[in-house]
């Protein structure tokens, strides 16, 4: 079994129910702005993303709670300032929850960020997915907390620092 199933919370975390981590992630998710409430919107998304993306696509695609999930004016922070430390943003060029035009616009909007994306169908980059020099950039990046340079030349691995443009 990949992914083993807890029937009670996982040892350190006493009196937690195993379904905290599910409704916590719901609430962020849905939360964070209006999602379509129209069934057909779904029923395009599941046909172009099946046929993209066929492991993930439809499972992200799909209506979940969110469709259904009360909605307010948002409360953005303000970036504006350009106060905020530059931040590592990492991404995978073909992640199918997370376009890469968002990962840009994020590392976009805190000014003096890097984005270090590697060419890769993962939503997890870092560690997960295992890319050495990826791991590195960000863990150098963790203990030291300096970012990486504006270029990043790495040997073997189609990773880089992607500017944001006009159309993403």
């Amino acid at each position: 079994m990949p992914f083993p199933l807890y029937p009670s919370a996982r040892p350190g975390v006493p009196d937690v129910p195993t379904d905290n981590h599910t409704a916590v992630n719901m609430a962020y998710r849905c939360g964070d702005n209006a999602w379509p409430r129209a069934l057909h919107t779904y029923v395009v998304d599941v046909r172009r993303y099946s046929a993209q993306y066929p492991s993930f696509g439809p499972a992200n695609a799909n209506i979940n709670a969110c469709a259904f999930w009360p909605s307010g004016a948002d409360n953005p922070v303000p970036l504006a300032g350009n106060r905020a430390p530059g931040v590592l943003v990492t991404a995978a060029l073909r992640d199918v929850s997370v376009p890469i035009a968002k990962s840009r616009a994020v590392a976009a909007a805190v000014h003096g960020s890097r984005l270090v994306t590697i060419d890769a169908q993962t939503h997890a980059p870092f560690p997960h997915f295992g890319n050495a020099c990826l791991n590195g950039a960000v863990v150098d990046y963790f203990v030291t907390g300096v970012l990486p340079g504006a270029t990043w030349p790495v040997e073997g691995w189609p990773m880089r620092l992607p500017e944001p443009s006009a159309g993403a």
